[in-house]
């Protein structure tokens, strides 16, 4: 970094005799700032001479820094009067630093000190200041990459921030995508303040709107600033995932997906009498009239009791899937007794079979099995 100071040299008529004594009150404000690399960032303070009577010259201004700072010697007395009267106060640009391109993220530390006295000639220490500079480099990422509607499961941008490890920085970042702000996910701001200490989330909360979507994003892109730097990756992407039903809607019926005459939980399109949400739930296929791949049953000689076969799609993570038994069509219907095995799986569908093995027929008389799907 470049340090650039600004004094103004003044000229004053000095009588002879005349005692001068020499009271500076120097504050910087602020005493830190940040920027990005390539910037000049200028330090604002308050000069006030303290002597009620005696004038006070300002005639240097001194840097020790760490890191790359070096002054600039041929900038001095660009804007500070280099006399203060009796009483009087300058509020303003002090000095300058330059951020050089090269210069790493961090912070770096130094000390200003004002030079001058009671003449033109004088060089004493009049006041001290430390003061920092720090250049934050500022990346995003997807933490959690995948939201889902189903069970509001939501996603995650983390900002992190490298540098500047004692201040907090108001990232600004431009949200697209194929998602809607407020309408498929919860409405977020463009902005989030970060810290170097921890990355700062941004929460991607999906809102079930009941309408087939397909799967669709959420970028966040961070936007250039004079405060921060871009590090890699500056945008990032979140999916929000639309129901499996939904998906599966949507492969089935395309732009019709939404018209509930034809996609609707309890439709049959096809005409074979088995509604969607069971060709869902059993692999079939809704534009096809069929009846192969319903549930069977049977009575299974080593427990004397009924039996029924049925397919469970495996992503169907949206739908229950319970098996029920009865002495009676009309119920009731219970869980009570049955048992289930698992008898094969291709990654696609499990093949299972469940038991009404605690109601013996010859006990019970008569019984009757059903697979009951909801989501």
């Amino acid at each position: 970094m470049r340090l650039k100071s600004f004094l103004l040299f003044g000229l004053a008529l000095v009588l002879p005799g005349t005692a001068a004594r020499a009271n500076l009150s120097f504050v910087l404000t602020p005493a830190v700032r940040v920027s990005a690399r390539s910037n000049e960032v200028f330090f604002t303070g308050i000069l006030s001479n303290t002597d009620p009577t005696n004038s006070l010259y300002l005639n240097g201004i001194q840097f020790t820094a760490s890191g790359s700072f070096t002054p600039d010697s041929n900038a001095f007395f660009a804007n500070v009067p280099g006399i203060l009267s009796a009483g009087q106060t300058y509020s303003d640009v002090v000095f300058g630093v330059t951020i050089n391109p090269a210069t790493p993220a961090g912070d770096y530390f130094g000390a200003v000190t004002i030079l001058g006295g009671s003449n033109i000639f004088a060089a004493s220490n009049l006041a001290t200041l430390p003061f920092q500079v720090s250049t934050i480099d500022v990346s995003i990422q997807a933490n959690i990459a995948n939201a889902y509607k189903f069970g509001a499961q939501p996603g995650s941008f983390a900002v992190t921030c490298v540098g500047g490890s004692d201040l907090s920085l108001v990232v600004n970042y431009a949200i697209s995508g194929t998602a809607s702000n407020g309408v498929n996910y919860s409405s977020i701001t463009n902005s989030v303040t970060s810290a170097d200490s921890a990355p700062s989330n941004i929460t991607i909360v999906p809102l079930a709107d009941g309408v087939v979507e397909g799967d669709k994003t959420v970028v966040l892109t961070l936007l250039n600033s004079t405060t921060y730097n871009l590090a890699v990756p500056a945008s990032a992407t979140v999916t929000i995932h639309d129901t499996p039903f939904n998906t599966w809607l949507l492969a089935e019926f395309g732009t019709n997906a939404n018209n509930l005459s034809i996609s609707g939980d309890l439709a049959d399109p096809d005409g074979d009498g088995i509604v969607n949400l069971l060709e869902y739930a059993l692999n079939l296929n809704p534009n096809v009239a069929s009846v192969t791949g319903l549930p069977t049953a049977q009575v299974d000689p080593a427990c004397d009791c009924l039996t029924l076969t049925y397919t469970k799609v495996l992503s169907a993570i949206d739908l229950s899937y319970t098996v029920e038994a009865a002495s009676d069509p009309g119920g009731p219907w219970s869980t009570n007794g049955i048992t289930q095995i698992v008898l094969g799986s291709d990654g696609v569908t499990q093949t299972n079979k469940a038991s009404d093995a605690g109601n013996p027929i010859a006990t019970s008389g008569r019984r009757f099995m059903h697979l009951r799907v909801t989501r």
